[in-house]
């Protein structure tokens, strides 16, 4: 009896602080270290909470045996609730990389201490550097921004090339249009060209320059910027690309013009919408909303009737971000699923999220059945499907890690 007064005066002090009591998961920690998954799902499966945090067991196990996977596993984590962030504070008296990763995400909201801040940028783990830039680096100031952008790791250097977005003056100018020149890799210099307003003067030519980059996500991010200066010579420079034959530059181009509200942007767009070559109607799916044409919603229904399952599927991975109260869209996935194109697996996945009956059995089988890529690729496409979270749940104690972990994500976006 005092044993139970005490938890409750326990629970009772947590409630009134406004803090959470740390659940006891250790009985599921013993059994997760001699392998033995079953009996750690049996203990905990009456208990919604405690599957949500065996879970994060699992996550954060995997963070700490394999430390080349801590940063996709922390960053799970960090929003998975209650159950991440317990599993987040163990991780953070752990040693090594996962105990820096799971620092960073416990302090996102907040930037912390110079002497910190510093220690994180210069750690000798990129994971550790790029966790902190992606993390602080709105909040940054300009200083360690321009020592961030000459960082080795592509990914600390296109968090920096942002940050340095909120600045302007002579001297963030030019490390941003050298970085546009001279940066080894296409994502920094993709960010880096879109800073029209910290390129200041140079941008326009930066953007020109720009437009010849070997990579077509560089040269897409010139036309964004171009759009973004909108001068009459940076329409005229967006206008030049948008001539010639129909390719997915040419598209993007019209899209942006279109944005501007030029007719004849306007016009070259909505004719990429019925090329007769699929993947530049795709890219003009994928670019509707950027190009502001009239009824961007109808324009998705039509294109529900494509011939090709690709720009299908497209139309219906927008649509479906809100109501399909008609089932036009449950429609157009089943006739993908029924010509068993290559794309089928992915339309029977759609609809599983929706709630299709058919096609919630069809994808229960393959998570039972399928070997492990069917399985792993299926549960990243059903991750947020509420009505598969029994089937996540069995998943736990599977034999095979990849499939185990990518459960453990689907359960921790639906735990109840």
């Amino acid at each position: 009896m005092m044993k139970d007064m005490k938890k409750t005066t326990a629970i009772m002090i947590c409630a009134i602080l406004g803090i959470g009591c740390a659940p006891n998961v250790s009985s599921l920690n013993r059994h997760l270290e001699k392998g033995a998954y079953g009996p750690a799902l049996e203990e905990a499966r009456n208990d919604p909470a405690m599957i949500a945090h065996l879970a994060a067991l699992i996550l954060e196990r995997e963070a700490t045996e394999h430390p080349d996977r801590a940063a996709v596993m922390v960053n799970s984590l960090a929003s998975s609730g209650k159950p991440g962030k317990y599993a987040l504070k163990r991780l953070a008296h752990s040693t090594g990389v996962t105990s820096r990763l799971a620092g960073i995400a416990l302090h996102r909201c907040s930037l912390p201490s110079d002497r910190e801040l510093d220690s994180y940028l210069s750690d000798s783990w990129s994971d550790v550097r790029v966790a902190a830039a992606r993390t602080w680096s709105r909040k940054i100031d300009r200083k360690r921004l321009e020592n961030m952008i000459l960082d080795p790791d592509p990914g600390v250097r296109v968090e920096a090339a942002a940050g340095l977005g909120r600045f302007e003056g002579e001297k963030t100018a030019r490390i941003l249009a050298q970085t546009v020149r001279l940066d080894p890799d296409p994502k920094v210099r993709a960010r880096a060209v879109v800073q029209v307003k910290s390129l200041g003067t140079d941008a326009l030519d930066v953007c020109r320059s720009a437009l010849n980059d070997e990579s077509m996500g560089v040269r897409n991010a010139a036309l964004r910027g171009l759009c973004e200066i909108g001068s009459d010579e940076a329409v005229e420079l967006i206008r030049d690309r948008m001539a010639g034959p129909m390719t997915e530059v040419t598209v993007v181009a019209a899209a942006e013009l279109s944005r501007l509200d030029h007719e004849d942007g306007k016009r070259r767009f909505l004719e990429a919408l019925k090329n007769r070559r699929s993947n530049i109607r795709a890219t003009a799916l994928v670019h509707l909303d950027r190009a502001r044409v009239e009824n961007p919603g109808k324009i998705r229904l039509r294109m529900l009737d494509d011939e090709a399952p690709s720009v299908v599927l497209t139309a219906a991975s927008a649509l479906l971000k809100g109501a399909d109260p008609t089932g036009t869209v449950a429609r157009a996935l089943r006739r993908i699923v029924k010509e068993g194109s290559m794309r089928a697996s992915g339309a029977r996945d759609m609809l599983a999220v929706i709630g299709d009956p058919v096609a919630i059995a069809e994808v229960k089988e393959v998570l039972e059945q399928g070997d492990e890529k069917e399985v792993t690729t299926s549960l990243k496409r059903v991750a947020h499907a509420a009505m598969l979270y029994d089937a996540f749940v069995s998943l736990l104690k599977d034999d095979r890690a990849k499939v185990r972990i990518e459960a453990a994500r689907s359960v921790l976006q639906n735990r109840q």
